[in-house]
C-alpha cells in the first residue's frame, strides 16, 4: 500500500476548500471540500458520482499551496461523498508533508479577524455549497455582466459567494440560486466586503418585501 493510502483513516480537519474535479466520463464539476486528512477529503454537494469512481481533482491548500492528483470515491454520505487519494502528482513524502502541516493546525489558529465595518450579524450563517450568478450592471452602465460563484456560507440576512472578486464594494446585484431543500430564489443584494483572495459577502436588500424567501431562508438556516 501507498504512503498515502495507509493514511486514509487519519483524523480529518474541517475546512472549505473549493475543489475542480473531472469524473470518469471527462464532466468537470466543482464542489466544497468540507473535510480534510492526509489521506483523503469529504466533497459536496454530489449526487452524481458513485462508490469505485476515480476523479481528477485540483484544489489549493489553506495555506496556499496548489494540489492535483486522483482519488477514488469510497461512501456517499448526507449529499456529498468521501475521497480517498489514490495518487498525486507530487511526491508521496512532500504530498503527506503538506498534507499533514494543514491539518496539524488547531482550527483555532486559522479564525479570520474580524472585519471592521461590517455590522455585527443577527442570525449564524450556515455552511452551504451551491451555485449562486451574480448579475450586476456596473456603474449604471448598459449591458451588465453575469458573475458566477458558488455559495459557502448562507443567513437569512445575506449570503458569502467564493470566487466572485470581481463584484466592486456596494455594488447592488441580483442574485438567483436554488437552495438545498430545492426551491429557486431571485434576491437583491449589496457587496458589503471582500474576501482576502476568496470572494463577497453579500447583503440582502430586498428581504423584507419577499417574506417567501425570507422564511424559506430561515428554514434553511435553521
Amino acid at each position: 500500500m501507498d504512503a498515502v493510502g495507509e493514511r486514509r483513516h487519519a483524523p480529518r480537519k474541517g475546512v472549505t476548500l473549493r475543489v475542480d474535479y473531472v469524473d470518469e466520463g471527462g464532466r468537470a464539476n466543482i464542489g466544497m471540500a468540507r473535510n480534510l486528512s492526509p489521506g483523503g477529503l469529504f466533497l459536496e454537494p454530489s449526487t452524481t458520482l458513485s462508490p469505485g469512481e476515480t476523479l481528477a481533482l485540483a484544489f489549493s491548500l489553506p495555506t496556499g499551496e496548489p494540489v492535483k492528483g486522483k482519488a477514488r470515491v469510497v461512501h456517499r454520505q448526507n449529499g456529498g461523498v468521501g475521497l480517498c487519494f489514490v495518487a498525486l502528482d507530487q511526491t508521496p513524502d512532500e504530498s503527506l508533508h503538506r498534507l499533514q502541516a494543514v491539518c496539524s493546525v488547531p482550527s483555532s489558529q486559522e479564525k479570520p479577524p474580524a472585519r471592521p465595518g461590517i455590522e455585527a450579524r443577527r442570525h449564524a450563517r450556515k455552511p452551504v455549497a451551491f451555485r449562486v450568478d451574480c448579475a450586476c450592471v456596473y456603474g449604471g452602465r448598459r449591458g451588465g455582466y453575469v458573475a458566477t460563484g458558488l455559495a459557502t456560507n448562507l443567513s437569512p440576512e445575506g449570503i458569502f459567494v467564493r470566487y466572485a472578486q470581481e463584484l466592486p464594494l456596494g455594488e447592488i446585484v441580483t442574485t438567483t440560486f436554488v437552495l438545498p431543500s430545492g426551491e429557486p430564489l431571485r434576491l437583491r443584494a449589496r457587496v458589503v466586503h471582500h474576501g482576502k483572495g476568496e470572494g463577497a459577502g453579500l447583503h440582502f436588500v430586498d428581504i423584507k418585501e419577499n417574506p417567501d424567501a425570507a422564511r424559506l431562508l430561515l428554514t434553511c438556516c435553521q
